[in-house]
C-alpha cells in the first residue's frame, strides 16, 4: 500500500511541478514560456537523502544553490527538492533531464562535485533511482 501511494504522490508531484524554463524577450515585453518538445529520451531521477539533523540547517542554502545550477543546465527540464511532511530531515529531489547525456553532464559539472563535497558526512542515507517514462 505504501508502494502505491508513494508512487501515486510522485506521479502527482511531477505534474505539478513541471514548470518550463522562461525568457524574456525584451524589457518591455511580458515573460514568453519556452516550450520543450519530448523527444523520448528523457529521464527522471529520484533521489532520496536523509540529512543528519544537525545539519540540515547549514545544507539548505547548498541545496539551493545546487538547485539553481542545475536549472540552469542546458538538458534540464526540472529539478525540485522535496521534504517529508513528518520529518524534515527526509529530503527528495525530484529531476526531468532531457537525456542520459544530458544527466552525465551534469554528474561531472562543477556545482555537482561541489555539492558532493559539501554534503560529504552530513547525510545518512541516499539513494538515486532513474525512471523513464513508459505510458502518458
Amino acid at each position: 500500500m505504501k508502494k502505491i501511494a508513494f508512487i501515486s504522490l510522485f506521479s502527482l508531484i511531477c505534474m505539478v511541478s513541471c514548470n518550463p524554463k522562461t525568457e524574456k524577450m525584451t524589457e518591455t515585453s511580458t515573460v514568453e514560456e519556452t516550450k520543450y518538445q519530448p523527444t523520448g529520451n528523457e529521464l527522471r531521477i529520484v533521489a532520496t537523502m536523509t540529512v543528519a539533523p544537525e545539519y540540515r540547517t547549514e545544507l539548505m542554502p547548498i541545496f539551493d544553490k545546487m538547485i539553481k545550477a542545475s536549472r540552469a543546465e542546458e538538458g534540464c527540464i526540472f529539478y525540485d527538492l522535496h521534504e517529508d511532511i513528518n520529518d524534515s530531515t527526509k529530503l527528495i529531489f525530484l529531476e526531468e533531464w532531457k537525456s542520459q547525456d544530458a544527466i552525465n553532464i551534469h554528474n561531472n559539472s562543477a556545482h555537482m562535485k561541489e555539492y558532493k563535497e559539501a554534503t560529504a558526512g552530513k547525510t545518512v542515507g541516499t539513494g538515486v533511482t532513474l525512471y523513464k517514462q513508459i505510458l502518458k
